[in-house]
């Protein structure tokens, strides 16, 4: 997740059972942590470390918005 961008996807799969059951997207980048947007305003530009420290077992797959030339990129996809 330390290459994600603003715009960047982020799923999750909380159970480890191969469905996606969550969703954010990078809302911001302060040079250490990167910043999610989630669904519920008390959780709009969560801190990544927050995110991840509450889901130790969740697999997380990231999708590239954007691709290095600054053009959509909707096909790289990594799984962490």
């Amino acid at each position: 997740m330390r290459e994600t961008g603003l715009a960047d996807v982020l799923q999750a799969d909380r159970d480890r059972n191969d469905d996606i059951d969550h969703t954010t997207t990078v809302t911001g980048n302060t040079g250490k942590d990167r910043h999610l947007g989630h669904h519920t305003p008390s959780t709009h530009d969560r801190s990544t470390r927050k995110t991840l420290a509450e889901y130790l077992r969740a697999w997380w797959y990231a999708h590239r918005a954007w691709d290095v030339d600054g053009g959509p990129n909707p096909e790289a996809t990594v799984r962490g």
